[in-house]
């Protein structure tokens, strides 16, 4: 079975990285680290050059790049070649994205197949932060 590696050694050697084509859920309390794991996941698949999308539901662009340049994750040259996008579901560009497409995206937070509406052609990689308040 083809894998995908996490970025984070310990559990590449135990797993062999997460099974391709495969939905894997992260679970835990505030603050246990799972943005902080999706963003880890994000930067290694990028750096595999695979075409990753990292939706964010709750927390804001300007945290998450906070969280990330402090790892010395650098998703700037990512999003350059176009490895790399950050959708936050907050942003004034969803909204641009809601006007121009006359949907609410208060409804499509529960409905996360309408939300793959969202994600380009060619991505390989899909990390949802987080389903928690919105299922």
């Amino acid at each position: 079975m083809n894998r995908v590696k996490t970025g984070i050694s310990g559990l590449d050697n135990v797993l062999e990285g997460f099974p391709k084509g495969r939905t894997i859920l992260v679970t835990g309390n505030a603050g246990s680290g799972k943005t902080i794991f999706g963003l880890q996941f994000a930067n290694e698949s990028c750096a595999q050059g695979l075409k990753t999308i990292y939706l964010a539901t709750e927390e804001n662009m300007n945290d998450l790049e906070i969280q990330a340049s402090s790892f010395g994750w650098k998703f700037d040259q990512y999003k350059k070649t176009g490895l790399f996008e950050l959708v936050e579901l907050t942003s004034s560009r969803l909204k641009e994205i809601e006007a121009a497409a006359n949907i609410r995206i208060d409804d499509k937070k529960g409905d996360f197949m309408g939300l793959l509406d969202l994600v380009g052609s060619g991505t390989k990689v899909l990390i949802i932060d987080s389903l928690g308040s919105h299922t």
